[in-house]
């Protein structure tokens, strides 16, 4: 996390714990409990709580954030997806954890979308076409990923409704005002994305 952020962070949410998770592109996904201690960093590419005024992030660079919900149990989570997460279908495994853990009903749960690099944006190898087969498309001899389609696609097949998933237009590769490592480099600065369960409104 950057400087910057952790001022952000300090300004606007100073009074609240932040269970920060130290992201490795995989498909694991955390259940905060009591015993987790803030400000300590947990090795896992989504964080999921019951738990009111404790602030969960991820941060990205042209990966995709995707906040998740159930109004009914009063969960949250949120999720890290770049190529690899998505290849271990993380998404899945949080909607599920969210069924078993906390007893929720798919058709209950929620999700957004944060910006990320877009379908015509994201170049990839060809063996893409083996890992995505339904979620690639080419052109020009190039070979392209639809990072947004494949996450969509999973949240579907583990029950989460169509009309539950909300997305965002934004492509970071495009849009100079997004951080992009595709288009910057490993230098560029990353996205905090963040939710929380206010116990007082």
């Amino acid at each position: 996390m950057s400087v910057e952020q952790r001022s952000f962070l300090k300004r606007h949410a100073g009074e609240y714990p932040v269970i920060n998770i130290r992201q490795v592109h995989g498909g694991d996904v955390l259940v905060v409990n009591e015993d987790m201690v803030a400000g300590q960093f947990y090795e896992a590419d989504g964080v999921l709580t019951d738990k009111p005024d404790v602030l969960l992030c991820v941060r990205t660079a042209d990966c995709l954030s995707v906040f998740l919900c159930d109004p009914k149990t009063k969960v949250i989570g949120v999720v890290h997806a770049g190529w690899r997460g998505t290849q271990e279908n993380i998404v899945g495994h949080a909607v599920r954890q969210i069924i078993e853990v906390y007893g929720a009903s798919p058709g209950h749960i929620k999700a957004a979308f944060g910006p990320c690099i877009c379908g015509s944006c994201y170049e990839v190898g060809t063996e893409f076409l083996d890992y995505f087969p339904g979620h690639i498309h080419q052109k020009d001899n190039k070979v392209y990923f639809d990072l947004v389609a494949a996450n969509n696609s999973q949240l579907t097949a583990e029950g989460v409704l169509a009309e539950n998933i909300f997305k965002s237009s934004i492509c970071t590769f495009e849009q100079n005002s997004y951080f992009s490592y595709r288009r910057d480099g490993k230098n560029t600065g990353r996205i905090l994305s963040a939710i929380m369960i206010k116990s007082k409104p």
